[in-house]
């Protein structure tokens, strides 16, 4: 049996990131307080376009955004 839990959390990005067209650029964030993120659905959304979901272990590309995006919620990241 689940229970149901009202957890608050914020999510905190390093700072804004810039790169240029065509290149890598990865978003770093984390939750505060701390937790552990692999275990919840995290939506990415470009105005109204889907670019990234994640959910039961498994992430899903938008269309459009094959191959160019992703998650990876379980990677602890010095603040």
């Amino acid at each position: 049996m689940a229970a149901a839990s009202n957890c608050a959390f914020t999510l905190i990005g390093r700072r804004p990131e810039k790169a240029p067209l065509g290149c890598i650029a990865i978003l770093y964030c984390y939750l505060s307080p701390k937790a552990s993120a692999a275990n919840m659905e995290i939506r990415w959304f470009k105005e109204t376009d889907c670019v990234c979901l994640y959910k039961n272990g498994q992430v899903t590309e938008g269309r459009g955004y094959e191959g160019r995006s992703g998650t990876i919620p379980h990677v602890n990241i010095e603040q």
